[in-house]
């Protein structure tokens, strides 16, 4: 009978959620340092702000993440179907940091040490790091490749292993996603 990782992989979801109670409330507003809440009706444009300049945002400004532009779509068209700009950060930021913030380390080191329970105390450490935890509080889109990065070396991993399209498909796609929330911290 093979052994689950299950309870594991489950404590850590409580580990999460518990850790960070007010990211899974979707009624709350998030809001932090460099990190400000957006009103609804300009954030429903920016699916057709492609360019260096989104004219709608105050008296307009210079949009120097272009990378950037598909988390944008992304918070246009949930904003567009009734939901709020915090709800759509939550979506693509705030509850993927805090969810793989601890199994992505837990998967990549029960691949490397093969021991469950090791894994679990790894994922927890680097889960409630100061850095991590910091990141959090200030720069997301550096905590969702910090939180992501476990995972990268992970398919990495199987990608030399195996050398099949697959898996560097997999591998491909994970590095792409890492780029567009934050280019600088992945090159």
């Amino acid at each position: 009978m093979k052994k689950t990782s299950f309870p594991f992989i489950f404590s850590l979801i409580v580990a999460a959620v518990i850790s960070h109670w007010q990211w899974f409330d979707f009624s709350s507003v998030l809001n932090f340092s460099d990190w400000y809440y957006w009103p609804d009706q300009p954030t429903r444009q920016l699916l057709g702000s492609w360019g260096t300049w989104v004219n709608f945002w105050n008296f307009g400004s210079g949009n120097i993440q272009l990378y950037f532009t598909v988390f944008n779509s992304v918070w246009s068209l949930i904003t567009s179907a009734g939901f709020s700009y915090d709800v759509a950060t939550k979506v693509t930021f705030f509850i993927p940091i805090a969810l793989l913030g601890f199994l992505s380390p837990f998967f990549l080191s029960r691949k490397l040490i093969g021991s469950r329970l090791i894994a679990f105390v790894v994922a927890l450490f680097y889960g409630t790091t100061t850095y991590f935890l910091l990141k959090q509080s200030a720069h997301l889109p550096i905590a969702l490749v910090y939180s992501l990065l476990p995972l990268l070396f992970l398919f990495f991993l199987k990608a030399l292993e195996e050398n099949v399209f697959f898996r560097w498909m997999q591998f491909t796609l994970l590095f792409w996603l890492m780029s567009v929330y934050e280019v600088r911290i992945v090159y």
